[in-house]
């Protein structure tokens, strides 16, 4: 299942959705209509999809449906996403995020360490 919203274009779509949301304990959370200020995780999605998807010409809706399937699967498994501590959203969604968190913290102590190390060695030998 995609974790960036996709807009329901199909009958019976909705009862899809919710049969989905209850079996994987997904709230649901709405804004309201032409509210930009509560749109705009969503606009801004799109936005993103737009610049990506514009740069090409599709000649049949196959070829467009496979490049939005593309541009989602990006999105969710490989974009880092300000908003989730420059996370990829599917981190987020299995779990694993404190694990790559601590995993950066360390290496940027130890980097720090590390040039603090080269740095004194490089201040003995002017001096």
């Amino acid at each position: 299942m995609s974790l960036a919203f996709i807009p329901v274009c199909f009958t019976g779509g909705i009862t899809i959705i919710r049969k989905e949301e209850k079996n994987n304990d997904i709230k649901h959370i709405t804004g309201a209509p032409h509210h930009p200020q509560t749109q705009g995780k969503i606009v801004r999605y799109y936005r993103s999809m737009k610049n990506i998807i514009k740069l090409e010409h599709y000649y049949t809706q196959e070829q467009l449906r496979q490049k939005i399937k593309e541009f989602v699967k990006y999105y969710n498994f490989h974009r880092y996403h300000e908003s989730l501590n420059n996370l990829t959203p599917v981190d987020v969604y299995y779990g694993r995020a404190q694990e790559i968190l601590e995993r950066r913290k360390m290496i940027k102590q130890s980097t720090m360490e590390e040039r603090r190390r080269i740095n004194q060695n490089v201040v003995y030998l002017h001096i």
